[in-house]
């Protein structure tokens, strides 16, 4: 038996508004009510917010009462508190072993379940005090999708690497210090053994602006290295990042120590000279604040074009590199023992585990013999039925189908180096039942037989046949979102709500595309909201993102001191820990708070480390030499720090970011020159001036001016799903649904989209 599910409603891609409500003066039961709404319109009505009250209160006034669509289900409503739908293999989301005459909803508060001595269970009050049994769930992620191998023979690290792909997946490669001990473990009790870890000296380099779109063909890979020192040379192996010599020519250089001059990218393909003399980690951030990012130099104009600017002075500009796993992965956590990596005599590129050191990295010399570490990785099988409008080559197949997937598959946590390949294509049209036959040439007389198997997505014009194989069209960025220009003075909030009732949200701006847009819109003079703003209290973050490393509550333990944090200046983003243990909140760079810092280090150890330098220099270091800065989870590690810091005011991993309106995630700024500067200590909100390019600076939230609205686009689908066992609306939203937002997301939509379910019609077949 197959059940398939036609959905012939929309699936709004917006949080605006998508419907319309109808009052019906017609007495009737809310069974009678629920057929009539189904037959005339959509549904009984759903409410979403205060705006869907107060539309329904002006409909039916004078009426003392109305029937809307929420109802209780004793029976069917019942819900699991894991939601990942990964986690339920077929129909186990509708297991039940209810009591006899259970549930029974006694008194309409019985919403939660218990289960008792005989394993039965009974509905209760969620209000009342109980035992509990919790689950250790184990996420999948890069720790579970592999297994280590020990090879104690010895090869240097290329024959190691050709060894390892022949019999296993890779050399080895380390995601945190589970692994340091896993391999520790395996391995020799003297002696070290190669992993995956290298330094490619002239193919590991990137250009700190990431947008493929900004490079055309060969420009990322264009390079003008002086040829007189051997660059790049990576002296003492910390040389990685890039400066300009006067003369035009690049060299290798430390990213963290060094502070130089730099020049940043702007708009109208600008370059900005800054004298202000920072390190590379700084620079970068400063671009990004004030301009665009760093300078990518894409061919020899634009190489002479930077020169032009720099005043005949040295300047750091945006190529750097990272050593690199031999898999490919991204993993950015290291283990180094103290003073390495430090490539002594120019020729120690490829890293070893040392046994007698805890497990700690050395670089060594690529061509010794040693045993190494291998990983295996899973292997899954998976096979897919997809519908396409056109028939596709393997090519085809491998870039809108196989991609994609493998994107998502990354996305929720297999490591980067995860492959996915193409075993076997069937290629022909799908056979279907007479029923479905029907259901489609109702919606679509021209076809006169379609198929039914699998998945048929996108066709609400019914304009081609449907054939097994269908490519996956990324939805671009620049296409998901209109600004609408609100001339009304307002303040912050209320702009905030009126673009809430009447469009998406406040503007987000993704880039210098995004300012040209609203500056067309804008006036010409003065300034208008967007939804930029700042959160002192709710916007903090770790260093340490691994969500397992904290328990409940502890990521948000704080111990600031009185009247902190103030965010003095308007660029106080980071944290240091005062003599007395209590917080403060400090500008990130060098330039103002350069300060000695504490590290977080394998079995729970605070190290002190009492070199000065920027908060962002300050969690690199961490980085490379033990596992990062300091995270603070509680009283007890407070007092751990305290003492670790001897004495001295010290970085701890606190840091964060200003907030948009809509939670999108874009990290583009485009601040005027001295912004932000929360002068008076209440500028929290940002405004774009028109008299200035669309620079932005920071205002107070209460003062009132224009405003730029967003509205996301709406998209009706219509899908049709065969499954082999009938879903509940539930399931439905959380199978279904749940993909295709992430999808969506994937491919360019901003992460404010949602997808709701309008309508669910039921084919037996």
């Amino acid at each position: 038996m197959f059940f398939a599910l036609l959905f012939s409603g929309f699936l709004s891609l917006t949080s605006a508004l998508s419907h319309q409500y109808h009052f019906v003066n017609e007495s009737k039961t809310w069974s009678e009510a629920q057929s009539y709404c189904r037959a005339n319109y959509t549904d009984l009505a759903t409410l979403y917010d205060t705006d869907d009250v107060n539309a329904l209160i002006q409909l039916a006034s004078p009426t003392d009462s109305a029937w809307i669509g929420l109802y209780a289900d004793v029976l069917n409503s019942w819900r699991w508190s894991i939601t990942d739908s990964s986690f339920y293999g077929p129909g186990e989301t509708t297991y039940r072993n209810w009591a006899s005459g259970e549930p029974n909803d006694r008194g309409g508060e019985m919403v939660c379940v218990v289960m008792d001595s005989l394993g039965t269970w009974i509905d209760v009050s969620c209000e009342t005090s109980r035992n509990f049994v919790c689950y250790g769930f184990f996420p999948l992620s890069s720790a579970l999708s592999h297994q280590y191998h020990f090879v104690n023979e010895p090869k240097t690290w290329s024959e190691a690497q050709s060894y390892c792909r022949a019999k296993h997946t890779d050399l080895a490669t380390l995601y945190n210090t589970d692994d340091v001990n896993a391999l520790t473990q395996l391995g020799s009790q003297t002696g070290s053994a190669w992993i995956g870890l290298y330094d490619d000296l002239l193919n590991g380099w990137r250009w700190s602006i990431t947008d493929s779109s900004f490079y055309g063909p060969g420009e990322t890979t264009y390079r003008n290295w002086d040829p007189n020192f051997g660059n790049p040379s990576n002296s003492n192996a910390n040389e990685l990042c890039v400066e300009m010599f006067i003369d035009g020519t690049w060299n290798d250089f430390p990213c963290t120590y060094s502070v130089r001059s730099f020049v940043c990218y702007g708009v109208n393909d600008t370059y900005i000279l800054i004298t202000t003399k920072l390190s590379w980690n700084d620079a970068q951030i400063y671009c990004r604040a004030n301009y665009i990012d760093l300078a990518s130099i894409r061919n020899s104009t634009e190489n002479q074009k930077v020169l032009d600017v720099t005043n005949d002075t040295n300047v750091i500009i945006g190529l750097y590199r990272t050593r690199t796993w031999s898999d490919g992965s991204d993993s950015s956590f290291r283990n180094w023992k103290s003073r390495q990596p430090d490539n002594a005599n120019g020729n120690q590129l490829c890293t070893a585990v040392s046994f007698s050191d805890s497990g700690h990295w050395t670089d060594e010399n690529c061509g010794t013999t040693r045993p190494f570490f291998c990983y295996s990785a899973t292997v899954v099988g998976l096979r897919m039925v997809v519908q396409a409008k056109t028939d596709l080559n393997e090519a085809e197949i491998d870039e809108m189908i196989l991609k994609p997937f493998l994107e998502k598959l990354i996305e929720n946590g297999l490591p980067s180096s995860t492959t996915v390949r193409l075993r076997r294509v069937h290629l022909g049209l799908l056979q279907a039942s007479s029923t479905v036959v029907n259901a489609f040439n109702s919606a679509c007389p021209q076809y006169n037989d379609v198929g039914a198997s699998g998945v048929a997505m996108d066709m609400p014009e019914c304009q081609h046949k449907p054939t097994i194989i269908t490519g996956l069209f990324p939805l671009s960025s620049a296409l998901s979102h209109q600004y609408h220009f609100v001339n009304e003075p307002k303040n912050w909030s209320e702009a905030q709500s009126y673009c809430r009732a009447n469009y998406t949200d406040l503007a987000t701006l993704y880039d210098t595309d995004d300012v040209n847009a609203l500056t067309q819109l804008g006036s010409q003079t003065g300034s208008a909201w967007i939804g930029l703003h700042d959160d002192l209290l709710n916007s903090w973050r770790w260093s340490i993102t691994d969500s397992s490393f904290y328990g409940p509550g502890e990521t948000t333990h704080r111990n600031w001191s009185a009247v902190e944090p103030n965010n003095f200046g308007g660029k106080e983003l980071c944290v240091e820990m005062f003599l007395d243990g209590t917080w403060n909140d400090i500008p990130c760079d060098t330039v103002f708070s350069p300060i000695s810092f504490v590290c977080y280090g394998v079995n729970d150890t605070y190290v002190l480390n009492t070199t000065k330098l920027s908060w962002n220099d300050a969690q690199a270091s961490c980085r490379a030499n033990y596992i990062d800065l300091a995270s603070i989870r509680n009283s007890t590690e407070n007092q751990k720090v305290h003492d670790a810091a001897n004495g001295n005011r010290v970085y701890i991993g606190l840091y964060r970011t200003r907030l948009w309106s809509d939670g999108s995630d874009s990290s583009f700024r485009n601040w005027k020159s001295g912004q932000p500067d929360n002068a008076n200590g209440n500028q929290l909100c940002t405004a774009v001036s028109f008299s200035d390019s669309g620079q932005w600076t920071d205002e107070n939230c209460s003062t009132t001016r224009p405003f730029f609205c967003y509205s996301a686009f709406v998209v009706g689908l219509r899908m049709v799903v065969d499954t082999e066992t009938d879903l509940t609306e539930a399931e439905i939203e959380e199978v279904i649904l749940k993909s295709l937002r992430e999808e969506l997301i994937e491919n360019g939509l901003p992460n404010s989209t949602t997808v709701r379910l309008r309508r669910v019609h039921r084919i037996n077949t």
